[in-house]
């Protein structure tokens, strides 16, 4: 069986047009969607409501099921409600906490 080679070898383009860029810092979207179903298990149970001041990192969802999980507020701001959303993954129906930022990206303490 004959074996093909390559004179020289393999060598694809570098691709490395960003080498040069400098780091940039985003700003926080003025506006989060954060679905209350992580997991293919049960959705969290919603622990905030609307008009609720949440900061960064603090549980907005408990787990309520064997397999579930916690949701946590991405940025601090107002939570703007509750609403029903499509599920990206799994293009169903699930209840999400819209959370209007304060633009101050705040964490919780402890």
């Amino acid at each position: 069986m004959n074996r093909a080679t390559y004179p020289g070898g393999v060598h694809p383009p570098e691709n490395k047009w960003t080498a040069e860029s400098e780091i940039e810092t985003i700003p926080v979207s003025p506006r989060f969607v954060v679905p209350l179903s992580q997991s293919l298990g049960a959705p969290s149970r919603p622990v905030v409501s609307e008009g609720e001041m949440v900061r960064k990192g603090q549980m907005i969802g408990r787990p309520d099921g064997f397999i579930s999980a916690a949701v946590h507020a991405p940025t601090s701001g107002t939570v703007a409600g509750l609403e029903r959303i499509i599920d990206s993954a799994t293009g169903r129906q699930t209840d999400a906490v819209a959370i209007e930022s304060d633009g101050r990206d705040a964490w919780a303490e402890g």
